[in-house]
This record gives structure tokens, sequence and C-alpha cells, in this order.
């Protein structure tokens, strides 16, 4: 048997799960109680009707009926009640089982931390915490309540059949039980293909979560189609592996349905031969003709929920697999500082040496931190309270580990991490957070307002308290100029900011928090000049008086620390303060010096003293291009659709059309099947009329042999039926999945940012899973309910049309009940599915924002912010619940009344001669059978107003409009464009939005080949928003940009971005193998050509020390490596391309100065006759461009020479000039003009 990862047995499942039940299993009773009081008032009902056409089949006297026709009037009541109750029952408690695991799902999360959680894909903890839950509602709220009831039930049953008549009864047990107990032969294999299923499941989510995030890089090197057709295949698969489980679960289904309706029919077919021979009276076999109907309701409703079940036990897996997984730091089971009591802030790591766990399946990995568990092979040094301590090395050289070591994501296997003179192993996680502030160089911000993000460290700071930290990490200024100032929705990962405005919110955040140890990891890789130098004096405030550990590469930024380690390969090599490590001339010396080399400039004429007055902030507010990407406002999508049940219906139903050859199958199948259970009705009433009447023996003998064969058969034709309509419908699955990530691809990267990934994963699992109800239940069972009760009027009109009548409106009744009642249903459905969207995207924000979450104690918080939404959904699910029960109720009470209906009037019809009394079983049947797939249509009313609020969902990410189209394409013939500019941006003004403020205002500059143009400027100046309108992520609203030559609009956009490389501030590593994400930029490359571009970009040798070198599988987003590491596969990526254009953004923010050397030589080397674009705000970077190009707020304020731009003392000579003040900081020597 297949377990999960962990090891979960599929077995174990349903006891673990029922272990969670405790609190609510007096629910899940009284919910039994409910459904079993509500069979037996059906079974009552029907045993009652049997008497009274008994009655009128013996020939009494109508008004000696009537008594038992009004019996039965309370009954379809009573039955109404009990329904309603139990789904209220069911619903309320699957609603409180869902809150519960989610909440502890959270909690595990936050117990496992990101040591643990370090190689699990997004997508699975998602499905588990989301998709996962909400298909164990099922489970808790309907299959627990009802296997009670199936097993109570019969034997209630079997003790009202034996007292009418003990064979029967010994029949009808016998079959019951082999309903119930056959399908247990499918189980073991219904457990394998089941645990498949669900990982196939889990595969799909995970590489959409991760090709969602990373659609921008897809589509800047023209892979989106390529991992478009990844997903398809992914998606094929879950369909085999679906329907694998759907072939065992059909024919668990198919053994039950035989066995119940071949029961009911020899039942029947027994008691008329026993009737012939007079052993069984008249009045009995009425009753179990009746009883046919309604004897093995418990079993197969318990059979309709099964499928429900098994998707619910294999989601358990998933969420038990999380459940298993233990966390690899844990706290003591007593702390050794008590609680409250103070720690002095003196950090000391001694002899630690650390290495990361091994992938599941990967090779051992190197030592992170020392060299090896013998003493004095581990890294050593200390921080005394209030001093500073600079970690500086070459990337990837342990410095971020250090970072993770103190925070407790990790423990180290040899040495000891200590604070106030404790270990920290000693200590409980929380005790060691609370003492650090954290700046990571991967910021984190979560989706909602400014203010929300900075009080994630503090949730009583006041206004006032935001103000001041924004101030102090010189955000202040961008944050007022926002729409809604500190109100302004960021957008998930903070996507609405640029880099640079990001870091300084996160700088704010740990300035806000004010712990004693504050940790700046990279905290000023992404900010420019000024604001850097107005950061960098703010964090000299913010460090005066406490113990501070600053992580840089620009070594400008350690020149107000006490003492500086250095770093390489997991070792330190050199320990110090910057002065006396200057002097030594060793590894620190030669890193000042490389840094000295790559930032040295030509014309320095100007530079300011470092004791000179710093660089204030401009006059003019800083641009926000980048936050008014998608307006500023809350994306929320509408709890209400224009779009009605019967528009969203027909669009679902256009999309069959592909299957049309299998959709004629299903209809021909559902009307055989409808044809043959209408038959088993009719011969059933005649078997039934016929038994005991003179002359009628060999009638009876000839259906007592047809009635169970035409049990067979109905059995069968809905096997088929069942089997054909959900291939059918798993195929449209299937392709919807295809095409909503083909659209997604269209759209983005505008579309992506108003919607959050969590939501979009709802969509492409859940919503697109709840569609199948429409196709698989709905179609050909519509067809059939329009059939079946038209067969069954005409039949009734030719004995009597007053029968018929009779019927109509009952029928009609039930078909509309769903309308008449479903208006406030499909409101509440359409609420139900978008916060089902909400739900998973807090849920996805909140496990891949987990460092930030622990780091600022947040989690008891955010665990809160998730159970509020859950108790959202929970409660629009139990208004669901409430109103889909009265429902069900009413169409059950609608349809018991009109058969009571046809049976009162028949019988009076009989006794004034109008029809024969031997007719009356037939009539009667034939009424039950009408309503039959009416009923079904209203029974899965639920699923279809659930199918029609995911419908709703999905089309509309189909009608939203494409920002950006193909053009007609450019004619080979076109001519050579040798002679124009590679790019030209010709009076560009763009707006993200109608009615804000340009990001881009009246912009004209051009690039040729072999030239090289630098775009320099302050954070949200509009640099990346260049990049973004040359890749044609948008257009302008005026003006226009030409690729060589040409408007960009005319070209086929894969063929545009062809002729393009880029380097992106926001580097995207997908989680596959290094060369595959390397490979990204020209699949076609061989081995030799990826490793020759690593080697380019100084990444080769890194690689070579991973665990499985090249074929090493990155964590998500690239987490297992350091931003430096991530930075240099990003470059390779782009120098593999060998295009024309090359568009680098802060393409060597995170490396440290030797390899930027190195990374810039070889940037050189392959800027040769290319077009190249710099964006950066390390100016040192671009000082050899041929023209660079300084924008401020949108507009290009400068233009010129490095020299040239000095020399005019404007914009461009400021910046440069509080970039050489920060580097100044180092002792740097300043070359002479």
């Amino acid at each position: 048997m297949t377990a999960s990862p962990n090891g979960t047995a599929p077995a174990s499942i349903p006891r673990r799960l029922f272990a969670q039940t405790d609190g609510v299993r007096g629910r899940i009773a009284l919910a039994a109680g409910f459904g079993f009081l509500a069979s037996a008032s059906g079974v009552l009902r029907l045993s009652v009707q049997g008497v009274a056409l008994a009655s009128l089949f013996a020939g009494k006297p109508f008004g000696d009926v009537v008594p038992w026709l009004l019996a039965v009037v309370a009954l379809p009541l009573l039955r109404l009640t009990f329904i309603t109750l139990q789904q209220l029952v069911g619903h309320e408690t699957a609603a409180r089982m869902k809150v519960r695991l989610r909440g502890r799902i959270y909690a595990h999360l936050l117990d496992l931390g990101p040591g643990s959680l370090g190689t699990r894909r997004t997508g699975d903890v998602l499905v588990a915490a989301v998709e996962a839950v909400e298909q164990l509602d099922i489970y808790f709220g309907r299959y627990l309540p009802q296997l009670v009831v199936s097993f109570v039930a019969p034997v209630g049953i079997f003790l009202l059949m034996a007292w009418i008549d003990l064979p029967s009864a010994l029949l009808f047990l016998a079959f019951a039980a082999l309903a119930l107990l056959a399908p247990n032969l499918f189980r073991t294999r219904t457990n394998v293909t089941s645990v498949e299923r669900r990982r196939a499941y889990d595969d799909l989510a995970a590489e959409f979560v991760d090709a969602i995030q990373g659609l921008p890089t897809l589509k800047a090197f023209g892979q989106g189609g390529r991992t478009g057709k990844d997903l398809a295949r992914r998606s094929w698969s879950l369909f085999e592996a679906t329907m694998s489980v759907l072939a065992l679960n059909i024919a668990e289904g198919g053994v039950s349905n035989v066995a119940m309706l071949v029961g009911a029919a020899v039942t029947l077919a027994w008691g008329a031969v026993r009737v012939e021979a007079g052993d069984l009276g008249l009045a009995p076999l009425m009753i179990l003709l009746f009883l046919g109907v309604e004897v093995f309701r418990p079993i197969r409703e318990l059979r309709q929920l099964r499928h429900g079940n098994l998707l619910a036990m294999a989601s358990a897996i998933g969420i038990f697999d999380l459940f298993d997984t233990r966390p690899v730091v844990t706290d003591p089971a007593t702390s050794a500082v008590p609680a409250g009591k103070a720690i002095e802030p003196v950090i000391a790591l001694r002899d630690v040496t650390f290495t990361y766990p091994r992938a599941t399946g990967g090779a051992a990995r190197q030592p992170a931190l020392g060299r090896s568990l013998e003493p004095g092979g581990g890294v050593s040094f200390a921080v005394p309270a209030g001093g500073s301590l600079a970690i500086v090395g070459p990337s990837g050289a342990g410095k971020s580990t250090v970072v993770s070591l103190l925070m407790r994501f990790f423990d180290p296997q040899g040495g000891t991490v200590m604070i106030g003179g404790h270990d920290l192993r000693t200590m409980t996680r929380a005790q060691v957070r609370d003492q650090m502030a954290l700046v990571s160089q991967d910021t984190w911000l979560f989706h909602g307002t400014v203010a929300d993000n900075l009080r994630v460290a503090r949730a009583d700071a006041s206004d006032a308290d935001l103000v001041r930290a924004c101030t102090a990490a010189g955000a202040h200024a961008f944050v007022s100029e926002l729409p809604a100032g500190y109100g302004t929705i960021v957008g998930e990962r903070g996507l609405r900011l640029s880099g640079g405005q990001r870091q300084r919110l996160a700088i704010a955040r740990a300035l806000l928090k004010d712990a004693p140890i504050l940790i700046l990891d990279e905290a000023t890789s992404h900010v420019d000049a000024e604001n850097e130098a107005i950061i960098q004096t703010a964090l000299a405030e913010a460090m005066r008086g406490r113990t501070t550990i600053v992580i840089a590469h620009r070594l400008s930024t350690v020149s107000q620390c006490d003492q500086v380690v250095v770093l390489d390969r997991g070792q330190v090599v050199e320990a110090g303060s910057p002065a006396d490590l200057r002097q030594r001339d060793g590894a620190f010396a030669r890193l000042v010096a490389a840094q000295e080399v790559a930032y040295a400039v030509e014309d320095t004429a100007d530079f300011v003293p470092v004791d000179a007055t710093p660089v204030q902030s401009p006059t003019e507010p800083e641009r926000v291009a980048s936050v008014s990407k998608v307006g500023m406002t809350a994306v929320a999508e509408a709890d209400d659709d224009d779009a009605g049940a019967i528009e969203t219906g027909w669009r679902l139903l256009q999309l069959v059309r592909p299957q049309w050859v299998r959709l004629s199958i299903t209809l021909a199948a559902g009307i055989l099947g409808a044809a043959a259970s209408v038959a088993l009705g009719v011969t059933s009433g005649i078997l039934a009329g016929a038994a005991g009447v003179p002359g009628m023996s060999d009638t009876v003998a000839t259906l007592a042999i047809g009635v169970p064969v035409i049990a067979i058969v109905a059995a069968g034709l809905a096997w088929y039926e069942s089997w054909i309509s959900h291939d059918m419908a798993y195929r449209l699955l299937c392709e919807m999945r295809i095409s909503l990530f083909g659209r997604l691809e269209r759209l983005a990267p505008a579309y992506l940012l108003g919607r959050r990934t969590g939501d979009l994963t709802s969509m492409m699992t859940g919503d697109i899973e709840t569609v199948e109800s429409f196709f698989a239940h709905a179609i050909a069972p519509a067809f059939v309910a329009v059939l079946v009760p038209g067969f069954a009027l005409a039949v009734l009109a030719a004995n009597s049309w007053v029968l018929a009548l009779v019927l109509v409106p009952f029928l009609i009744a039930v078909g509309f009940s769903p309308y008449l009642i479903g208006s406030q249903t499909d409101r509440i459905g359409n609420r139900l599915r978008a916060q089902t969207g909400l739900v998973n995207a807090h849920v996805a924000d909140s496990v891949q924002g987990l460092r930030e979450v622990l780091a600022y104690s947040y989690g008891t918080r955010r665990l809160a912010e998730i159970t509020r939404q859950s108790e959202a959904l929970t409660s629009l699910q139990v208004a669901y619940g409430r109103q889909l029960g009265f429902q069900t109720g009413m169409i059950e009470g609608t349809q018991a009344y009109g058969g009571l209906a046809v049976l009162a009037f028949g019988g009076w019809l009989s006794t004034q001669g109008t029809i024969r009394a031997t007719d009356l079983p037939l009539l009667t049947m034939l009424a039950f059978t009408c309503f039959g797939p009416i009923a079904q249509i209203s029974q899965v009313a639920k699923e279809l107003q659930g199918a029609f609020g995911s419908g709703r969902r999905l089309f509309r990410v189909h009608d939203a409009p494409v920002a950006v189209n193909d053009g007609p394409g450019v004619r080979t013939d076109a001519g050579s464009p040798a002679n124009h500019p590679a790019i030209e941006f010709d009076g560009v003004t763009f707006a993200y939005e109608p009615g804000l403020p340009p990001a881009l205002a009246d912009v004209s500059f051009a690039i040729r080949a072999g030239e090289t143009v630098a775009l320099v400027g302050q954070s949200g100046a509009g640099k990346s928003t260049v990049a973004h309108l040359a890749l044609r992520f948008w257009d302008p609203q005026v003006g226009m940009i030409r690729i060589e030559g040409r408007d960009a609009r005319t070209d086929i956009l894969d063929d545009l971005r062809g002729r393009m490389a880029v380097v992106t501030q926001d580097i995207y590593l997908f989680r596959r193998t290094v060369r595959e994400n390397i490979r990204l930029a020209r699949p076609e490359a061989t081995d030799a050509e990826v490793e020759a571009a690593c080697r380019r970009a100084q990444a080769h040798q890194f690689i070579e020390a991973l665990p499985d070198g090249y074929d090493t599988r990155l964590e998500e987003r690239g987490a297992s490596l350091s931003g430096g590491q991530r930075q240099r596969l990003a470059l390779a990526r782009a120098l593999l391309r060998e295009t024309p254009i090359l568009i680098l953004d802060e393409a060597t923010s995170h490396l440290d100065a030797a390899n930027e050397a190195s990374v810039r030589d070889a940037l050189v080397a392959a800027s040769a006759g290319r077009a190249v674009l710099i964006i950066a705000h390390r100016l040192s970077t671009i000082r050899n461009a041929d023209r660079i190009v300084v924008l401020h707020a949108g507009r290009i304020a400068e233009v010129g020479t490095h020299a040239d731009l000095m020399s005019r003392d404007g914009a461009y000579a400021n910046l440069m000039k509080s970039q050489m003040r920060q580097d100044a900081r180092i002792g740097a020597p300043v070359p002479a003009g």
C-alpha cells in the first residue's frame, strides 16, 4: 500500500480523522439521530400508503381508506423537519471542524518554522490547509452521520418488515448487507489510487503556484507557453489518476446499486409469487412495493457520499503528512530564563558548525558554517551588549546562515549559539525572537495596508509611532504620497511597491519593534544613494544602545560597526575592527580594495567630505509610480455577480462542444437508464397489480423473472452512464485548467498585480473541481428530467387525464423549487467561493511570509486572522446549508405529496369505476418514477449552485481585458534594422491606471546596437517601468516604443521578447534543477553552454559545491541559495540568451565587490554589439555607460555621459555625491578629479 512521504498510511486515516472529532461527536450523533428519524418517517409514510393501496385494491369503500391517507399527510412534514435539522446540524458540525483543523494546521506550521518547511512547496501546504480541509466538509457534516444511519436504519427497517413478513425481511437484510459491505472489497486498491490522485493534485497545485509567481520571468524569456504545456501534462496526469479512483468508486457504486435494485425486485417478485400461492396477504405485498423505493435509501445515500468520502480520505493524507512532520527546532521542557526576566543582549557563537538538512533523495550537503564537528572546527565570535558587529564575505559564505541560527530557525549540529550567556536551545523560540528585530534581504510584505504591515512588529503602535518609524527609515515621504497614505494596500509580497520602497518599510518595521538586538541582513541593497544616506543616519541612531549585527556586501554599510568578521566558505578567516583589518592587508583589505576599484569614479572634484551635511530628501515628493499599478485599493471580488445561473450554465454548456461524442453517449446512456428505471417501476406496479388476480398467474410468473432482470439492466446502465459522464466531466476540467493558465499567461503581469496567488490557486484547484458537478451530474439528468416526466404524464393521461392534471403542479413545483428557493442560496454561493479564495490567499501569504511571522512574534495574531477568515467562510457555509436543507426537505415533501395526491385521486376514481383498481399500483409507481429524475437534479442543487459560483469566478478571469496583445508580426522580408536604434522611447507617457499620475511622462531616449544606456534615479522614479514597457508587459498611452526600428505593438510578443535578455530586480528561480532554471533562457542550450554562461556569471564554482551540482533541485523561489547566488544564476540565464538587447535591472545589487567586478567584466564582454539598458541604484555600476538617463518623478531630468553630468552639478552629481559619502565611510581614498 502506498504511503505518504512521511509514512502516513492510508488505512490509518479514518481512525485519525475520527480522533479529531473530539468535542463534536455529540453533534454527529444528533445529526445521525435526525437522519434516522427522517428515514423512519419515510418508511412509515410508504407503509401506510401500501396499506391504503391494498384497501383500495381489495375493493373497500373510499371512505374507509381516507383515514389512512390522512395519516400520511403529516409524515412528509415530519421528514422535511428532520432533514432540515440534519442538514443544519451537519453543516454546523463540519464548519466547526474546518475552523478547528485550519487553526491546528497553521499552529503546526508555526511550530515547524522555516527549517522544517524549507523543502515543502507552497502549493502542497495550500492544498492541505485550505482545499483539503474543505474536502472534509462531506466527511464531518454528512458522511459520518449517514454512516451511522446506514447501519442503524436497516436494523429498524428489518424489524418493521419482520413484523410484516419475516421471509421478506430476511431477503432485505441479505441484500442490504451485500450493498453495505461489498464496497469493502475494493478498499485496498481504492486507498492506493486515492493517494496517487492526491499526489497528482498536489503536484499540479504546487507547480501552478510556482508558475504563477514566476510568470513575469517566464514571459520575459518567452517560456509561458512551454510551462503551460508542462502544466497541461500534469493536468492530464491528474485526470488519469482521478479516473483510476473513479473506476473503483463507480464499480463500488455499481455493486451496491445492483444489490439494492435487485434486492427490492427479488423481494417484490417473491412476494408476488407467494401471494399467488396464498402464503402472503395483499397488504404486505403493497407495502413491499412502496418500500422498494425507501427501504434501501440510507444505504443509497451513503453510496452517493462515498465519492466525496474518498476525496476526503485522500485529502486527509496530505493533512496528516503535514502533522507528522516534526520541527527541526523545539522548545525545551522548561526555559532556562524565567518568563519576564530581562536578557542581556550579548551574542556569542562558540565553535558553531551547521549543515542544512539534506533534501529528500538529495546528496549530502557541505557545511554552511564550520569545517567539522571537531573542537576548533566551528565559527566563533561575540558581540557585547550595545556593540555592533559586521559580517562580510562573498556570496554564499554563510552570512545569512548566522541569522537563521540566531533566530532559531535552525539549531547548530555542533557548538553553541548564545544570548545573554544562555544557550539558545535552553530558551523558548519566542523568548529568543522577542529579543531581535530583523530586516532580511528577502523582504516580505503581507497583503494589506502599509499600516498593517508596520504593525506586524507592534500591534499597539499608534499612528504617530508609525510616522516616526517611517521617517527614520526614509519612507514617510513616499508613503504620504500613496493614494491612501498609510491605508494603501501594498499587494501580495508588496509587489505594488518598488524594491527600495519595500526595503524601507521593512526597516521601519524593524525600528518599530524596538528590540534590544537589531539584525540587518542586506538592509539597503535596493535603496538608492540619497535614501541610503538618510537610512544610514537613521540606522546609526537606531544602533545606539542596541546590540547590532550588520550583514552586507557593500562595505560602506559596515563603517559604523565596532567589529568585523569576515566569512569565507563558512569559516571565519579574519576578525577585528574595520581600521585594524584595513591595515592587516588580509581578506577584509582585499574586499575593500576590490570595492574601491569597482566603485572608483572618473570625476570627483565636487566630492563632499564625510563629515559634511548629508544630502537631504528632494524637495519634490518622491515618485510612487510603481504603487499605482492597479490603483491602491483592495482588490476583491464582488460578493454578487450580474451573471445568473442560466447565463453561467449556458457558458459552461458551451465548453462541452468538443466532447460532443461523449456527451451523445452520456445522453443515450442516461435515456436508456431512465427507460430501464421507468420499466422497472411499471413492471413492478403491474406485478403487484396482477398478484392474486384470477387468470394472471402466467403474467406474475413472467414478471417475477422479468423484474429482477430489468433491475440488473437498470443498474448496469446507471453504472455506464456514471462512468462516461465522469470521463467527459474530468476531461473538461482538464481543459479548463489548461485554459485558465493560458488566459492568466496572456493577462500577466498586469492582472496578477490585482490578484493573490492563493486565490488563483483556489480557482485552479477548488473552483474547477467544483464545476465537475455540472458536467457529470446535471447535463444528462436535465435532459432525462424532461423526457421521463413527459412519458409518465402521457401514460397517466391515457388512463386518466385527471390524474395527469393532479400531478403536473407537483412536478412544476419540484422542477422550479431550486430556482424559486435558490435566489438567496445563489448569492450566498457566490460569496462562499469568493471567501474560499480569500482564505486560500491569506493562508498562502501566511505560509510564504512565515519567516517574518516568526521573527516578529506575529504568529498568534496571524492565526487569529486566519481563524476569522475561516469563521467568515464557515458562517456562509452554515447559511448555505440552512437554505439547502430547507430546499431538500421541500423537494422531498412536494414529491411525497404528489405521489399521495395521485394515490388519493386514483383511489377515488377507482371507487367511481373510472379506472381499474388493479391499475392503481402501476399509476402510483409511475408517479413516483417521474419524480426521480427531477428530484435528482434538485438533490444536486448544492453542488450546482457551487458550480455556478465557481464558474462565475473562472469566467471573470476569462472576461478580464488583456493589457497587451500580439501584433500582426514582422515580415521576414521587412528589411534590415541596422540603421535604426535597437530600443527607442519616443515621447512615452504611461500610467498604470486611468486617473492616476503617470509613471512616465514624455520620456524619449534611444539605444543603438553596441551602446550601453543607464537609467538612474530614486526608488520609484520609473526606472523598472521602462524595462516593463520595453518587454511590452504594458503599452504606453501616449508616444511610441520602437524595437529595431519597428513599433513594438506590431510584433508578436514572444518574437519581441525573444530579442531580449533580462535580469529583473525581483529574481525568480523555479523549483527545478539549477540547469533547468538557467536553460529557461534557451531550452536547446547544451550542458557545455550552460556551464560557460555560469562561469561568466561567476556562478560555476558555487554550483559545483551544491549537493548535486547542476542537477541540484532548488527550493521554491531559490530560497536555499543566498541573494548573491540567486543573482548570479539570473545573470547566467541572461548571458545564455545571446540576444541583441540586454536589460539589467539591479543585476548586481546582491553581489560582493569581488564577484561584482568579475561579473561586470563579463557583462562588458557580453555587451559587445548589443544594445544594453542598465538600471541601477549603485551608480558605480554604470559609470562607463555611453549615456546616462536620470529619471526624476517619471520624467527625464538629465542625459549625458558620467563626466558631462558630474560637470553640470545637477541631479546626477547629487546622487553620486551621496554614494561617495557612503563609500568613504570605509576609508576609501578619493581619486583626484
